[in-house]
């Protein structure tokens, strides 16, 4: 089996409190003596803001496509939001 991975990123920030990122990868999975290939590609556009100094709200768009043996074999698109908190903890 031969795996190949690649990934790139890129982050801008737009002012103190937000900024955006891509992100892009592909994947691709080759078995030696058999047919059957893989490969996986996937983009993602993010957008971050901070609400407060321990809060975050997060956007992104990010949008998958599989193969098998050459053919387009699914898709799939997803949208989402969150809110989370950083924090950290010192035993």
């Amino acid at each position: 089996v031969i795996n190949t991975n690649i990934d790139i990123s890129y982050e801008q920030a737009v002012n103190a409190n937000s900024g955006w990122s891509v992100n892009g990868s592909l994947i691709s999975v080759e078995r030696v003596g058999i047919e059957s290939d893989q490969a996986r590609a996937e983009v993602e556009v993010a957008y971050n803001h901070a609400l407060t100094r321990d809060w975050d709200l997060s956007t992104a768009l990010r949008h998958r496509i599989s193969y098998e043996d050459g053919a387009r074999d699914s898709s799939a698109t997803t949208l989402s939001l969150s809110i989370g908190r950083n924090f950290s903890f010192r035993p």
